[in-house]
């Protein structure tokens, strides 16, 4: 149903099409002005993928249909990737008639899945886990526009369809246009928006949105009601580059058509924040004339705000000091700086009270200089001139089981001193005793002292038994008994 409203365009070869350097890197997100940003999409871990260049397998013969067997580009009747250029991952990605059918697109990961999904498709570097559902996202970037990329977005019939389409720009579509015909011609014929993230999930939510030449900042966490920021800045189908344009639409138009057409057709509004959540709270606000300050924290009841302007805004809404730039600098730039600053600075002795970055948690990878071979050439510090108090570890229980070297000397053999089991030394030096002849002579003198004494006893007792008388009286002798006289 889509071929007899868009003209085939010319598929060109794989290197001359693909702009694989935009958004190929980091990239960035900023909840005021900047769209969503991510890594480059890879196919998941363990799937291959195929390089098609205008249907055909990049450098080879066969067609991507047949390379990819029924892991990618399956069509039921007609061609999933004829005339494809570009990467898709086997894992079931371009599934449908045209599928990916004369569309130039950087990767396709977990994407592009129903008819015409993601057919004419150009000038999108990365689809991942996006346009699925029949004509999800048709023509999307066709004739000279761009979108940075699509994740997990664009996953409703007709949702995306022509989104970008006629050299519009649409930065990043991230969690977004979750609906059928969410988004469906957005920025569509040089139309603008920086971004679409987290927002128009709702049926026909964001469709025409900053179509015909409008234009509108981030849309962030926003238009989430069924219809909600439908048309919004846009112009008529008439009049390109009216100029409608709203800086930023951020957590805002949440209810059922809640900012539909505001700053449509040539209108201005500086942001819709928080603002703007409920039903036609803000319908064609800012049309008729401008709302510079912008509706931030306001609007938040049904029809509040409807064909709003500046003038005729609630006073709950806080508005914005206006600073109007001056014609002309007050003075011309200097060609060199002053002669000398304006203060010097100022050295302190004193260290910082806190270190100016943390520790790492890891050591570098490799040390900044090569340790040397040799110690240095002089201490680092004086050794101290007494020992430590304490040994700096216990003695062990047993010595070393060998000695470090045998000793030089064999220690001599001493006499045992007399009265003692120990040799006895005399200035570190042992003793060597008496002759054998000194020695046996005593050992006669001490024989005849003992045998002196031994007669000299026998003597004194032959005395005592000659001169003893009994002492028992002769009348009580027992009887038997002798009386013995010598």
């Amino acid at each position: 149903p889509y071929d007899s409203d868009v003209v085939v365009h010319d598929a060109t070869s794989f290197e001359s099409t693909l702009d694989l350097g935009i958004l190929r890197g980091k990239q960035q997100h900023s909840s005021e002005s900047e769209s969503s940003r991510r890594l480059a999409a890879v196919c998941p871990v363990g799937v291959n993928s195929i390089m098609c260049d205008n249907g055909v397998v990049a450098n080879g013969t066969d067609t991507c249909d047949v390379a990819c067997g029924v892991d990618c580009c399956v069509g039921d009747t007609y061609s999933a990737c004829d005339g494809f250029t570009g990467e898709v991952c086997m894992d079931g990605s371009c599934d449908g008639n045209f599928a990916c059918g004369d569309a130039s697109i950087g990767i396709v990961v977990g994407g592009c899945s129903g008819d015409y999904a993601c057919r004419y498709v150009t000038n999108i570097p990365e689809i991942m886990d996006s346009c699925i559902g029949y004509g999800s996202c048709y023509s999307a970037a066709y004739n000279g526009g761009s979108i940075g990329g699509i994740f997990n977005s664009c996953n409703g019939t007709s949702s995306c369809g022509y989104a970008a389409y006629d050299g519009g720009m649409i930065g990043t579509i991230q969690d977004s246009c979750i609906e059928d015909n969410a988004c469906y011609s957005a920025a569509f014929n040089s139309g603008t928006i920086e971004g679409i993230v987290s927002s128009c999930n709702d049926v026909n939510g964001c469709s025409y949105t900053a179509a015909y030449g409008g234009n509108i900042g981030l849309i962030q966490n926003s238009c989430l009601g069924s219809g909600a920021c439908e048309r919004s800045a846009a112009c008529t189908n008439t009049t390109l580059m009216c100029g409608s344009n709203i800086t930023n639409i951020l957590d805002s138009c949440t209810a059922l058509n809640a900012c539909t057409r505001a700053a449509y057709d040539g209108g201005y509004i500086n942001g819709i924040e928080n603002a703007c959540n409920a039903s036609s709270a803000c319908f064609e606000a800012g049309t008729v004339g401008s709302i510079t300050s912008g509706i931030r924290d306001c609007c938040t009841t049904n029809n509040e705000c409807a064909s709003g302007t500046e003038a005729s805004l609630p006073g709950t809404c806080p508005r914005l000091a206006t600073f109007v730039p001056t014609a002309a600098p007050s003075a011309a730039p200097t060609t060199a700086p002053t002669a000398a600053p304006s203060k010097q600075p100022v050295i302190t002795s004193a260290p910082t009270t806190a270190p100016s970055k943390a520790p790492s948690t890891s050591p570098t990878a490799a040390p900044s200089t090569p340790p040397t071979m040799a110690p240095t050439a002089s201490p680092s510090k004086t050794p101290t001139n007494a020992p430590t108090g304490a040994p700096s570890k216990s003695p062990t229980n047993a010595p070393t089981a060998p000695p470090s070297n045998p000793p030089t000397i064999t220690p001599t053999t001493v006499a045992e001193a007399e009265g003692t089991g120990s040799p006895t030394t005399k200035s570190g030096k042992t003793k060597q005793g008496k002759s054998k002849a000194s020695k046996k002579s005593k050992m006669q003198k001490a024989k005849s002292a003992k045998k002196d004494l031994l007669n000299k006893a026998s003597l004194d007792i032959k005395r005592t038994r000659k001169h003893t008388t009994p002492l028992v009286s002769p009348g009580l002798r027992s009887e038997g008994s002798e009386e013995r006289l010598t």
